[in-house]
């Protein structure tokens, strides 16, 4: 009876241990390219995505896969054409929607040939127990006269995966608001 309740302890400590909580552990990263281009080239011209990101690579980790898609959404506003095309659910699927969209315009509008483009560069600009920051430099083509360029800094909880709002990063807003006005006079 003894062996029987000692090798019952045994297997619940083994157990227990295995099982341990994966939000707890450090996010992991991994810088990675999403390149897709159309088909239907005009004049060595295609209509062309390019992603290069940091990608949370943590299994079946809760908060990693919470920022992932966080990422995606906010790259879906960024090359999405119009409203209701930002639904991605991963990076892969958005540069298959995105070039899908493009031939879906081409299609509707065939003397529209110019190739549209969009370029995201991802980068950890900082990380510690307390906040992760993710710069986004992206530009866009979809026609028109010339592309829009700009650049974004997304700034998560690694603790909870959710996005800070600025209310959150800045604890006295009064103080910076002093601060920046008497910088602003010296400039003047």
């Amino acid at each position: 009876m003894k062996k029987v309740i000692y090798l019952s302890l045994l297997l619940v400590f083994i157990v227990s241990c295995n099982t341990k909580d994966k939000s707890s552990e450090a996010l992991q990263f991994e810088q990675k390219e999403f390149v897709q281009s159309s088909d239907n080239c005009i004049a060595d011209e295609c209509t062309t995505i390019k992603l290069s990101l940091p990608v949370m690579t943590n299994e079946d980790h809760e908060i990693a896969a919470k920022i992932n898609q966080h990422l995606v959404s906010e790259i879906d506003n960024i090359v999405a054409v119009d409203d209701t095309t930002a639904t991605s659910a991963s990076l892969a699927e958005l540069t298959q929607n995105y070039i899908q969209n493009y031939n879906a315009f081409v299609a509707k509008y065939p003397d529209e040939t110019l190739a549209w483009k969009a370029e995201v560069e991802g980068d950890i600009t900082f990380y510690n127990a307390d906040l992760l920051s993710i710069s986004l430099e992206y530009y866009t083509f979809a026609g028109g006269a010339y592309g829009f360029k700009s650049e974004k800094a997304l700034n998560f909880n690694p603790k909870t995966g959710d996005l800070y709002q600025v209310e959150d990063l800045i604890g006295n807003w009064e103080e910076l608001q002093k601060l920046m006005a008497l910088q602003l006079k010296d400039k003047m």
